[in-house]
């Protein structure tokens, strides 16, 4: 006998239906645990998975941003060059911040200057050229 598939579910429950499939269950995703007990990156990473899921402006987005946030600051201005990067990601597009590209800028130069590759894209997406150039030797240059 023919097995018949069960009939689909009301159209309301499709938004509940979506968050359980997409939204990462407690204690399945490691950033969850990680945010939690206070992993500035892993909470940024969240806000990401909430933007990317639904919207910038998703509460539960701009709740980790919010969050990544004091400790991104507090990594960056101990000299963490992948923090600088996120915080200059943070305020170039407006991510649990208000956009400041003077800030985006900052931070994302000085990321440059730690060797961050990823922080020169975005500088030269807001219309700017890093401006700090390592010179490893600076006999190569002696001839020119």
């Amino acid at each position: 006998m023919p097995t018949v598939p069960p009939p689909a579910p009301p159209q309301e429950y499709a938004s509940v239906a979506k968050h359980a499939v997409e939204s990462p269950a407690p204690g399945s995703n490691p950033d969850i645990r990680l945010a939690e007990q206070g992993d500035a990156f892993a909470q940024y990473r969240l806000g990401r998975f909430y933007a990317k899921q639904d919207g910038l402006e998703a509460p539960e987005s701009v709740h980790w941003y919010r969050k990544a946030f004091d400790g991104l600051r507090r990594l960056a201005e101990d000299g963490n060059g992948e923090a600088m990067h996120v915080l200059g990601v943070m305020y170039a597009f407006g991510r649990g911040v208000p956009k400041d590209k003077d800030q985006a800028r900052r931070w994302l130069t000085q990321a440059t200057e730690r060797e961050v590759t990823a922080a020169r894209h975005v500088l030269v997406s807001l219309g700017n050229r890093p401006t700090a150039t390592v010179v490893r030797d600076p006999q190569a240059f002696a001839s020119h």
